[in-house]
C-alpha cells in the first residue's frame, strides 16, 4: 500500500469484512500478535452502508453478491484491496476473487482494478494466480 494510505506511522493495517463473516474466529486468531510491515493488523466488520473505505483490505462476502457492483463503485478512487469469494468477482471489477477448484482455494487477479486502487501486485502472487484479468 502506498504510504499515503496510512494516516500516521502507528495506524493499523485494517482488514474489513462486509456481509456474512465466513472466517469466524479463525481470522482474528491468525492475525493476533502479527504485524504487516510493522503495523498491527486489525479486523473490522462493516455494514453495507457504512464507511467501508476506512480499511486497506476489504472482503466482500457472497452474502452481498447482489450489491457488489454498488459497493465497488463506492470504493473507486480509494486505496483498497477488494477481495471476495463471489463467483467472477475479479472479472466484475474486484481485485482478487477466490474460487474453490477441486477442493483447493485458487484465485483470480484483476490487474486493472489493482491499478485503479493504486496497488501493485507482486510477481510472485501473479505467478500462482489461476487467471489474470486485464
Amino acid at each position: 500500500w502506498p504510504a499515503a494510505s496510512h494516516p500516521d506511522a502507528d495506524s493499523p493495517l485494517v482488514i474489513g469484512i462486509v456481509g456474512d463473516d465466513p472466517f469466524g474466529e479463525a481470522l482474528p486468531r491468525i492475525v493476533k500478535g502479527h504485524t504487516a510491515h510493522g503495523r498491527r493488523i486489525e479486523i473490522r466488520h462493516f455494514k453495507e452502508d457504512g464507511d467501508c473505505g476506512a480499511c486497506h483490505l476489504l472482503f466482500l462476502s457472497r452474502s452481498v453478491a447482489g450489491r457488489t457492483d454498488r459497493l465497488l463503485q463506492s470504493l473507486r478512487g480509494r486505496v483498497i484491496l477488494t477481495v471476495s469469494d463471489k463467483q467472477d468477482f475479479a472479472r466484475e471489477g474486484g481485485v482478487i476473487g477466490f474460487a474453490l477448484v477441486d477442493k483447493t482455494v485458487r484465485f483470480d487477479i484483476n490487474l486493472k482494478a489493482a491499478e485503479r486502487a493504486e496497488l501493485r501486485v507482486s510477481s510472485k502472487l501473479l505467478a500462482v494466480a489461476r487467471s489474470i484479468v486485464e
